[in-house]
């Protein structure tokens, strides 16, 4: 039987009554909830895990961006994020905290990253898969994972949203060294802490992806392997190895819509969808994700817009 959970990706900036979400989240059955720490639309430039200080404007489009100070983990982010922590631990939701969505570097929204728009950037060599960053990273990431042990949240990590589809290699034109930073980050993340309260352990889990390159590298890591665009029981059926899965990008389904007319798992798929779920033993999670948090806008969820329909009759047809 999988745990079935939500994602949110915008958790930290959405607008709405997050008490109401976790409540209706408890009703529905549902058993934990993805966050992506560092949204990089709408918002989420204005909560960051670093402190912004200032802006600069892009050569070439003019476009202004904010300039973050790695320096500096910004205290407003981490009082979200305990908010957001005990709303979890409250409502019995496990979180699954993915530290970086980073995007393609052909594309703006990379801007909005701290680890690409700052002094340390830019001037230490080897852009963002750079060594240079990684200390840099990990400060972030501990801190995340400290504060998930104090408050005795049950929390899974996930290193990089989409690893395999950002085309990160560019950075360093060296198309090893994405997997050699994954492997660097997940050793580091794995080694005890000896400078906070105590040692402790938390479990990661693979990068959500809908491709296959770094398939097999990562499962030698002993991470768990994560689908991406999951929506029908065929591709249920088709899964032969232990892994979790998400409708997030499944867009072809007849759920709620969101601002661009994307609709993702409804009651009619649930119908097939959960059967196969549980027929699967080795299917551990399947994700759902309710598009219709971004009816109003689609760069920032509105918590109030949640549907539970989908997802409670999910939890119910494969219990």
């Amino acid at each position: 039987m999988p745990r079935i959970q939500t994602f949110i990706p915008d958790m930290l900036t959405g607008r709405g009554d997050k008490v109401k979400l976790f409540t209706t989240l408890a009703i529905s059955g549902c058993q934990g909830i993805r966050v992506l720490g560092s949204w990089l639309w709408g918002d989420g430039p204005t909560l960051q895990p670093f402190v912004k200080i200032g802006t600069w404007k892009h050569s070439t489009t003019g476009e202004v961006f904010s300039l973050y100070d790695l320096h500096q983990l910004n205290p407003v982010y981490f009082a979200r994020l305990r908010e957001v922590m005990n709303l979890c631990k409250l409502y019995g939701q496990i979180l699954v905290f993915s530290f970086i969505d980073y995007r393609d570097p052909d594309k703006h929204t990379k801007y909005n990253s701290p680890f690409v728009c700052s002094p340390e950037a830019f001037t230490l060599p080897g852009g963002f898969y750079g060594a240079g960053l990684v200390p840099y990273m990990l400060r972030y990431m501990r801190r995340v994972m400290y504060w998930a042990d104090k408050l005795k949240v049950d929390m899974r990590y996930e290193i990089a949203n989409e690893f395999n589809t950002c085309g990160w290699e560019k950075d360093e034109h060296d198309p090893t060294r994405p997997l050699k930073w994954y492997q660097e980050i997940l050793t580091e993340l794995r080694k005890p802490l000896l400078n906070y309260e105590k040692d402790y352990n938390l479990p990661a889990i693979g990068p959500m992806i809908h491709s296959g390159a770094y398939r097999e590298e990562i499962k030698k890591l002993g991470v768990r392997w994560c689908y991406h665009c999951i929506g029908q029981a065929s591709q249920v059926n088709a899964i032969r190895g232990t892994c979790w899965t998400s409708g997030d990008g499944f867009f072809k389904g007849t759920g709620d819509p969101d601002q661009r007319g994307r609709r993702g798992v409804g009651l009619l798929e649930v119908a097939e969808l959960g059967p196969a779920l549980k027929a699967n033993g080795l299917i551990n999670v399947y994700e759902w994700m309710c598009r219709r948090l971004w009816l109003r806008d689609n760069e920032r969820a509105n918590l109030d817009d949640f549907n539970s329909r989908p997802l409670a009759k999910l939890r119910e047809v494969t219990r």
